[in-house]
């Protein structure tokens, strides 16, 4: 190939003042706050999947119990990324970064050249591995709008679904699957529901409220493989119980999406490393969402939230960033999780060192446990309690003291 051939076809490539890669809520949080701040210059927002940016938290829970109305999900209508200047290219990946050049190639053959890049890749959804047996018609995960789609008319009245994983994702499908009319179980290596994320009080309540609406648990054991039988199937357990289903459902994590970033040769571990203002050890690109671990001003070693408000606060911090403004990821972070008709909110991550304290009467359906450090909370798990759930985010990581109505009320939890 020539010089002029190659300079040609250079000039051609088009570019990009903002790249981003991932249409969800971390990419779409930074186009929107590039031009909250004024930014004028190009913003071109790629997706691998088809739709516009979308809610993921109803998928797990009234997409499958209502049907999806795919309209309610989108963060905005089609003329919103129009009037922003936002060029939206949907339904292409991206193939390879080469950062020498400053470019990304995508799946269509096409390259964007880029001022900044930003890696909002998301993560993806684990799967069962292959030896367990599972059919590939019966096995699900859930993650995107397509595997809800495929998910939601097989939950019918007397289908039996097996649940792999009792962690959020998991126990909203059960929760969802049951209301349905369907027959759930639930198998976790875990001693309890949502182990890794919640209290022990909280995971004892969240298994009661499932057990009362007849979803069954199998925790502390692991799926060992799968009867064979032509006229029944039944997930066989390490310690050989046997969980009958017509659809599997894996709830078992995520692995964040930051084999891009690795090939490329930036600094991975378990997801995209990134400081505090969300840079790489590439300067000129930046990760945001569930596919970056992140220096966080509130934790001493690096920490990688799956989390909405997590996405939105970093996407925020990464606009900042690519306009020179002082900025930094210092948010505390905040989740929630709906369950029949139990809503839990949790503000903070608690510390070993936290003493557990309890307010209200989990009987009651409304509580909340309070991890304290001397009179300071460090976290907030509320149940039905929006009113600890606003005092949570008002004082959780801030110098704002609990007012002594609330100090008062609250009670030690033995362990």
């Amino acid at each position: 190939m020539s010089d002029t051939h190659s300079t040609a076809h250079a000039a051609a490539v088009e570019q990009a003042d903002v790249l981003i890669l991932g249409a969800g809520q971390a990419g779409f949080q930074v186009a929107v706050s590039l031009r909250q701040k004024r930014f004028e210059g190009t913003i071109v927002m790629v997706g691998d999947e088809t739709y516009p940016p979308y809610h993921r938290p109803p998928l797990s829970k009234a997409a499958l119990k209502d049907g999806l109305n795919e309209a309610t999900l989108w963060y905005r209508p089609d003329a919103f990324y129009e009037t922003q200047k936002i060029d939206t290219r949907l339904g292409v990946r991206a193939e390879s970064l080469d950062r020498g050049a400053k470019q990304v190639r995508l799946s269509d053959g096409s390259a964007i050249g880029y001022g900044s890049l930003v890696l909002a890749t998301g993560a993806r959804a684990r799967t069962l591995p292959p030896v367990m047996g599972v059919p590939e018609d019966a096995m699900f995960t859930l993650r995107t709008l397509d595997d809800a789609h495929a998910l939601q008319p097989k939950l019918k009245p007397g289908v039996h679904v097996a649940v792999v994983g009792a962690g959020y994702i998991g126990l909203e499908v059960a929760a969802s699957a049951r209301q349905l009319g369907c027959e759930v179980a639930v198998v976790d290596q875990a001693e309890r529901a949502m182990q890794r994320t919640a209290s022990p009080t909280i995971s004892a309540h969240f298994q009661n409220l499932h057990v009362g609406h007849g979803v069954r648990f199998q925790l502390a054991d692991t799926v060992s493989g799968m009867t064979d039988s032509p006229d029944f199937r039944a997930l066989v357990c390490g310690s050989g119980a046997e969980l009958p289903f017509d659809i599997v459902v894996a709830g078992i994590g995520v692995i964040p999406n930051d084999d891009l970033a690795r090939e490329a040769g930036l600094a991975v571990e378990d997801g995209i490393v990134a400081d505090a203002q969300g840079r790489t050890s590439d300067p000129s690109v930046f990760a945001a969402g569930d596919c970056a671990r992140h220096v966080h001003t509130g934790f001493t070693e690096k920490v990688r939230f799956e989390s909405v408000q997590s996405a939105i606060d970093q996407g925020k911090v990464v606009a900042a960033a690519i306009m020179d403004q002082e900025d930094q990821h210092s948010a505390v972070p905040w989740f929630w999780s709906d369950q029949y008709d139990a809503k839990l909110q949790v503000v903070g991550i608690p510390g070993a060192e936290c003493a557990a304290f309890i307010k209200g009467d989990p009987a009651s359906g409304s509580f909340a446990v309070y991890h304290m450090r001397g009179d300071d909370p460090v976290a907030v798990e509320a149940v039905n309690a929006p009113h600890d759930f606003v005092t949570a985010r008002k004082t959780v990581g801030t110098d704002r003291p609990l007012d002594e109505d609330t100090l008062g009320a609250l009670e030690p939890i033995s362990n």
